[in-house]
């Protein structure tokens, strides 16, 4: 999803935008219902209003339909639904996709926008409800319905602890942890590998929730961490706990470059697991000070590796003017 040159906003005119997403721990057993932390990155989508009906993806088909069973078909907000144009080009590295949830992104500002065409005050509780139903209709129309994890994340900013069907909330990080997001060189697709390990738990459901115990034990040791070592300790624990989960799936969720990105991480006292559903985007790295961080980058790019720019963005979704 990309934007229009010729759909820009007027002066005054109202827009949205929100950030997009990396999952730190938790990955596929959040769609069990286990924890997952998350966090938001400085790359935003946003969301402007064309003067005409325009094609949409599959994401904000839902969306329109949602809005037209809620407020009819004639309503401002199924209307601004047909018009709505979304722009998530920061979400990738010139041709490179990065995995920063570019579909949860757009439809969050999408929703955001088109809520505001029937209110003048953004609530983020409604464009999170509204958004993660159609997400989830959206994804499951595909084959996979999602844990809704991606859509909190763009909708409320920062880093948050989620669970299916409790309240997501606000999380902090150790001070003084510094992260780093390698590019594997290769984008994956999630609904793919959880479709796959989906199989796995069918075939040995003993051995897939195994699986899932050490992925749950990880992101809690990384939840309760209060220091950079024990966070960089705890995310080693979860590279580990997919690796294993793919080794034992037979699915390529932990790829030879993550190895090699972990080893380099370690050289510089940090650790290093995949993000999201692994099989490529980017990897997460922590460490203790920023200098060792600031090293390891230097070191990847000097070997041709991608790091994008990422930071926390504690702004969730907004409107504009």
């Amino acid at each position: 999803m990309t934007k229009d040159d010729d759909h820009r906003p007027q002066p005054g005119e109202r827009w949205a935008s929100c950030p997009g997403k990396l999952m730190l721990a938790g990955e596929y057993d959040v769609v069990s219902g286990g924890p997952a932390l998350l966090v938001a990155v400085n790359r935003r989508a946003s969301a402007r209003l064309a003067k005409t009906p325009q094609p949409s993806s599959h994401f904000l088909q839902a969306l329109h339909r949602l809005l037209v069973a809620r407020d009819g078909a004639q309503s401002a907000s199924a209307r601004a639904a047909s018009r709505v144009v979304v722009d998530t080009e920061t979400f990738s590295e010139g041709e490179h996709k990065l995995g920063l949830g570019s579909s949860a992104a757009a439809l969050v500002s999408a929703t955001a926008l088109c809520m505001a065409a029937d209110q003048q005050e953004l609530d983020p509780a409604s464009v999170l409800a509204l958004a993660s139903q159609a997400h989830g209709d959206a994804q499951a129309s595909l084959g996979a319905r999602g844990s809704g994890a991606d859509v909190a994340t763009c909708v409320l900013g920062g880093c948050i602890e989620f669970e299916m069907g409790k309240e997501p909330r606000a999380h902090q990080l150790p001070v003084g942890l510094s992260l780093v997001f390698p590019w594997t060189g290769r984008s994956a697709s999630t609904a793919r590998l959880l479709a796959a390990v989906t199989v796995f738990a069918d075939a040995n459901p003993s051995g897939h929730a195994r699986a899932l115990l050490r992925i749950r034990e990880a992101c809690s040791s990384l939840r309760v961490a209060s220091d950079p070592a024990q966070a960089i300790a705890a995310i080693a624990a979860a590279g580990e706990a997919v690796a294993a989960l793919g080794q034992d799936a037979g699915v390529e969720l932990y790829l030879p470059i993550h190895a090699e990105l972990c080893k380099r991480a370690q050289d510089h006292g940090g650790s290093l697991k995949p993000t999201g559903a692994g099989g490529g985007d980017l990897a997460l790295a922590a460490f203790a000070t920023s200098e060792q961080a600031q090293a390891f980058r230097i070191e990847l790019l000097s070997t041709g590796i991608i790091c994008p720019d990422l930071a926390l963005d504690n702004q969730g979704v907004r409107l504009h003017s």
